[in-house]
């Protein structure tokens, strides 16, 4: 029977006890005595009915006199805490040495459980010898069994082996304790992540990547315990080592809150006690993770700070270390050529130290700044690299961040299929680490392939449950993202006033992040919003500013999109040639980046242009040069909207029939795809 099936009451208990002892009725004064020298406590209750239970030739009137002689020796407590410790020091009392000690040991743990491996560490014994003395002193009813094989202190026995902990042991050996336990929880957090990653085969206590993944889930709390409780005994190095331990954990799990704060302190630890590496180590990991929350001016001095250290070291890995994190932070500021630069110079020492690992991260890392430079040819080289690397490694997170990578290459350049394939693969590596951030990632990216597809209902699932998880972690760049992709879900969808909200809450937070590649899309996709409700004054200025942002920072298939959508509003103002210029300029783009469905939008703007200014049968060819795109591309919005515009062409051209033939096509789409608008959205970042 567990302990909590024999605390019900105070007197309940007592009586049980009385009559698993063989006592009659007679003996219920007696009970009622021991149970008001208890001060109706359930827990002394019970440890005393314990200890009658292992001396059957006791009577209850033997164990009220002896307790009340000891709660007499306790008179300087409380009537209620001098009857709990008295009940503990009987039960405590009868423990042989070697339990005794361990019991001590477990007031040392400033988690709120143990389990076997992490007690054995504790008290310097082996792993039987923990698990049988956790499960006696569980029989003894001195410790809860939380979950199966693991265990918790009640509150005030912690307090009780704590207070025998500093009363019997030498400092020296509590200290010693402490330390092989710190040294047990960060050992097996490096074996977890190796085992998740798969850079290492598992181990007998980890055999797989899902075991390892619930252990870290499992003694979190315990760990980040472990970390308060060395910083509050200025452990400084514990404080150093176990934070980056837990760098890859808390970057998955988050929230990154608490991970920036969990790292400042590693810093700051690392600098009061003049150790140089562990600060230059740190401030790297900060730099990482102030990055992922978008604070990148921040990150940046962090990282400039971290590989400052590392050169006066001469630690060339910490140095390639920092360099990419650098690169990555610039390549998010739109400094493309500065993080190549870093990248580069990353790449050349990892090569020298002939570390695979960090060249695969520095050729991703590459592959990311092409990718923003919309070279996506070059940026599908250096992906491809990186993940021949990550493959023949057997590194399962390396392979995923590029599988992600490559998605996005596909999706850009229109193979919508393969873009699936790649964030679907990403998406269940991601899943198998325990990745969160990179889950919220590969949702947010195969929603972009749902919509661009015309499957809407399931990209706004994808969107909402990526923006979750963004939300969940603390990531403000990854919400800005994800509401600026929800709203284009509801700007196809006619929900203008919904998808508007969404817009201008994601265009405030890219504004607070300073990410100007962000901001140039959210004013774009706000212009859209405007332009389909009307307001074609507010859309021309919107749509200004976004190319004016997506000139500054060189991104062509920003400028494209933004110079299409000003070409709309042109035309809305009867101002063809204005507008024929500028949908020239980013058909253009669309063309030299290899983005069909790009293409086929400009197309079906020309062709409704075309119609209007030169006549039917150019606006009908210009609307069948789109139709052709977005077959290809696969894209059923663009291509519902060619047979729209084709059969508005072929009505003033007098073919009534193939008009009627066209627009029953195009009718057959938009009811498949629930769009309520002819006018598609632009391609994200």
């Amino acid at each position: 029977m567990r302990l909590a099936h024999r605390t019900t009451t105070a007197h309940g208990a007592a009586h049980a006890t009385a009559a698993q002892a063989g006592e009659d009725d007679a003996e219920t004064e007696v009970v009622d005595t021991i149970v008001e020298l208890c001060g109706c406590l359930p827990l002394a209750i019970v440890l005393l009915a314990g200890r009658l239970s292992h001396r059957p030739t006791w009577t209850l009137a033997d164990l009220a006199a002896e307790f009340t002689a000891t709660a007499d020796r306790l008179a300087h407590l409380v009537a209620g805490k001098r009857a709990v410790d008295a009940a503990f020091t009987l039960s405590y009392r009868d423990l042989p040495p070697a339990r005794r000690r361990l019991f001590r040991r477990l007031g040392l743990h400033p988690g709120p459980d143990i389990d076997a491996r992490a007690a054995a560490a504790l008290d310097g014994i082996s792993d039987a010898q923990a698990r049988d003395g956790l499960e006696a002193l569980y029989t003894d009813h001195l410790l809860e069994e939380i979950a199966p094989r693991r265990y918790g202190l009640h509150g005030l026995l912690r307090e009780f082996a704590a207070r025998r902990c500093a009363e019997e042991d030498p400092a020296d050996d509590r200290d010693l304790a402490v330390a092989r336990l710190v040294a047990y929880y960060r050992r097996t957090v490096e074996s977890a992540e190796e085992v998740i990653s798969a850079r290492a085969p598992g181990t007998p206590e980890l055999p797989s990547a899902a075991r390892a993944l619930t252990w870290l889930r499992t003694e979190r709390a315990n760990v980040l315990a472990c970390l308060d409780h060395a910083a509050d005994h200025d452990r400084a190095a514990e404080v150093v080592g176990l934070t980056a331990a837990m760098a890859p954990f808390l970057l998955r799990e988050g929230p990154w809150p608490q991970a920036v704060a969990l790292h400042e302190r590693a810093v700051e630890a690392a600098r009061a006690h003049g150790d140089l590496s562990g600060e230059a180590h740190a401030l790297d990991e900060l730099g990482f993770i102030r990055y992922v929350t978008g604070d990148f001016a921040v990150a940046t001095g962090f990282h400039q700070r971290a590989l400052a250290l590392f050169e006066e070291l001469g630690d060339r890995h910490g140095q390639a270390d920092a360099l990419h994190g650098l690169g990555r932070v610039r390549a998010i500021a739109d400094d493309y050529v500065a993080a190549t630069g870093f990248h580069e110079r990353a790449l050349e020492l990892y090569e020298g130290l002939g570390d695979r690992h960090g060249q695969a991260n520095a050729l991703h890392g590459l592959g990311r700044v092409q990718y923003m430079r919309a070279d996506y040819t070059a940026s599908a080289d250096f992906s491809e690299r990186a993940l021949a690397l990550f493959d023949a490694l057997g590194d399962r997170r390396g392979q995923s961040n590029t599988h992600l990578s490559l998605g996005f290459v596909r999706y850009m350049t229109g193979d919508y299929t393969a873009a699936a394939a790649f964030h679907e693969r990403a998406l269940a590596l991601f899943e198998d680490l325990g990745d969160r951030h990179g889950q919220a990632n590969a949702l947010q990216g195969l929603g972009r392939v749902r919509f661009v597809t015309g499957d809407y209902p399931v990209a706004r699932s994808l969107h909402e449950r990526g923006l979750a998880l963004f939300e969940e972690l603390g990531d403000r760049h990854g919400q800005s993202n994800g509401l600026n992709n929800l709203g284009r879900v509801h700007f196809v969808l006619g929900d203008y006033a919904e998808a508007a909200s969404l817009h201008e809450r994601a265009l405030e937070l890219f504004e607070a992040l300073r990410d100007r590649h962000g901001q140039a899309n959210g004013l774009n996709n706000l212009g859209r919003v405007r332009f389909a409700t009307g307001d074609h004054v507010t859309a021309a200025d919107l749509h200004r500013r976004a190319l004016a942002l997506f000139e500054e920072i060189g991104y062509p298939h920003g400028r494209c999109n933004a110079l299409h959508d000003l070409g709309r509003t042109h035309w809305a103002a009867g101002e063809y040639e204005r507008a024929a210029d500028l949908y020239a300029q980013a058909l253009d783009i669309f063309q030299s980046v290899g983005d069909p469905q790009g293409e086929a939008e400009v197309w079906n703007s020309l062709g409704t242009l075309l119609t209007t200014a030169s006549g039917a049968g150019e606006g009908l060819a210009a609307h069948r040069r789109a139709l052709e795109l977005a077959r290809e591309a696969g894209s059923p919005l663009d291509e519902a909207t060619a047979l729209e515009g084709a059969a508005r062409s072929q009505v003033l051209m007098g073919d009534l029939e193939a008009a009627m033939a066209d627009l029953r096509r195009a009718a057959r789409i938009y009811n498949r795809i629930g769009a309520a608008t002819t006018e598609a959205a632009d391609k994200p970042d």
